[in-house]
């Protein structure tokens, strides 16, 4: 919780045990005016300073009727009426510790100092791939447009007022609260979080260059969700180019205004592994025109000079989240990559397609594992069938193939240049920010049972330590096994159960 907020619950509950515990002393009269002028002025300041948010509304209904009861309380009454100050102030009091749950329940989070020894800096971009036109647009003809946001290492000097984590402000947030069909209050608390990076700050000279990775998110969200990876790896040294892939994301939100809202047809999404495919490709699409623009920066072209120069082009990576991940391996064929890591996500268009024959991280969850483990064991001749495979009898047949032609594929990856770990405690949403929003997610199971601080630092190590082998020549900086139990190779494993 925020400084003033614990301020105005705490002199708050003072008023209102207060007036439960009634009283016409010159001692009671005095502490119960106390309490009400902090009460009354905590909440102007924190209203002026911090801004309200959602989670204290029956807070603030709280300080009304103790003020209500604190009125009425002054003079002198029936027994009726000491009775009703009670009763207004022990609700009240309910209220206010309804209001102090829901703000640590659904909190204004800070995130963690950065990793790394460099600054952030961060600019969005807005850009256009004139040779494409967009699959999902509403106008055919229309050309694929991009908003990307890049996070670099920046000059410490350069200073400035972190930006918040949501750019983009109540019209953004309202677009999100669209697409979950929420009412917008209920995000708006989001805009009092900040992020680590500077907007525009200028890029650290302390290297010649810097490796580029290339960050996409998964189905139906936001690059917003990955801000923290973002920083964290921008800090180390990295710049970091993170894509809002248009209508398949919870929204667009251009800088004319625009909102581009998600228009993947989902339900064809789960069904047809063609369109699927075709997403895949157009999202793959989006990450090599993502290359070629970072490389356009680099040569000193269009508006964004403060990357000229800087942004090394021979060395670059991507790595993504669930379907993002699976795009970031699809992308991976292009000889301008060098290696690329999918979290907790599939393959996509992938068959008839040599695997590629360079480094690859495979990084999931337990569970994900064991759903692998349950088809390379199953037995077709068992009678039996799997769970979560397909409706009708062809879905299942189809899906179960796929499957398997999947795993066949990550076998050949594995006998290459790939690494297989997964994380105990984590589940899938445990690879974007989401754990920070509330410690009530693992109920739902999005997330694991690891807190958020703590699967949050393991990923973005286990990131970082996979691209600073692979695109800095670096040894393992640290035993990261050692570190986090949690962690675990599985390589050898799968390899031996996927040749049975």
């Amino acid at each position: 919780m925020r400084l003033w907020e614990i301020a105005l619950l705490a002199s708050n509950l003072a008023l209102a045990v207060l007036l439960i515990i009634g009283g016409h002393s010159k001692v009671m009269r005095n502490l119960a005016l106390t309490a009400v002028g902090l009460g009354s002025g905590t909440l102007l300041v924190h209203l002026a300073l911090e801004g309200y948010r959602f989670q204290l509304f029956a807070g603030y209904l709280a300080v009304g009727l103790l003020l209500a009861a604190w009125g009425a309380s002054r003079k002198q009454g029936t027994k009726g009426r000491r009775v009703l100050v009670k009763l207004v102030a022990s609700c009240s009091l309910l209220l206010l510790l309804l209001s102090g749950a829901a703000a640590q329940l659904i909190p204004v989070f800070k995130l963690p100092e950065l990793p790394g020894p460099y600054a952030v800096g961060t600019r969005i971009i807005h850009a256009v791939d004139e040779s494409r036109e967009d699959l999902l647009a509403s106008k055919k003809g229309t050309k694929r447009e991009l908003v990307i946001q890049v996070w670099y290492p920046a000059e410490k000097a350069a200073g400035g007022k972190p930006i918040p984590l949501i750019p983009g402000g109540r019209q953004q947030l309202q677009a999100f609260a669209d697409r979950l069909n929420l009412s917008e209050v209920t995000l708006d608390y989001l805009r009092y979080v900040a992020s680590r990076s500077s907007e525009a700050a200028a890029v650290s000279r302390e290297e010649p260059n810097y490796p580029l990775l290339i960050l996409n998110h998964g189905y139906g969200t936001t690059r917003l969700l990955h801000v923290e990876q973002a920083e964290a790896l921008a800090s180390r040294g990295y710049i970091v180019a993170a894509i809002d892939h248009t209508y398949g994301n919870m929204a667009t939100l251009f800088p004319d205004g625009r909102v581009a809202e998600y228009r993947i047809d989902s339900e064809q999404f789960d069904a047809s592994a063609e369109y699927r495919n075709q997403i895949g490709r157009q999202w793959a699409s989006d990450i090599l025109f993502t290359i070629d623009y970072m490389e356009r920066l680099n040569a000193g072209k269009g508006e964004n000079r403060n990357f000229a120069g800087v942004i090394d082009t021979k060395r670059v990576g991507v790595f993504g989240h669930s379907f993002g991940g699976a795009t970031s391996y699809l992308a991976s064929g292009d000889d301008r990559i060098k290696a690329a890591i999918d979290m907790d996500g599939t393959l996509v268009d992938f068959e008839g397609r040599e695997a590629v024959d360079k480094p690859f991280m495979w990084l999931s969850t337990s569970s994900t594992y064991a759903m692998y483990e349950k088809v390379l064991r199953f037995n077709d001749e068992s009678g039996g069938k799997l769970d979560g495979f397909g409706g009708t009898p062809e879905q299942y047949e189809a899906m179960l193939k796929l499957a398997k032609a999947e795993l066949a594929h990550i076998h050949q990856l594995m006998e290459r240049k790939g690494e297989m770990l997964i994380i105990e405690g984590a589940e899938h949403y445990n690879f974007t920010d989401a754990p920070r929003l509330s410690p009530l997610l693992p109920k739902t199971g999005m997330t694991g049972s690891l807190k958020a601080a703590r699967s949050a630092q393991l990923i973005d190590d286990v990131v970082a330590d996979f691209f600073d082998r692979q695109l800095k020549g670096k040894q393992s900086g640290s035993d990261l096994f050692r570190t986090y139990p949690e962690l675990q190779d599985v390589k050898k494993k799968f390899l031996s159960e996927s040749t049975k």
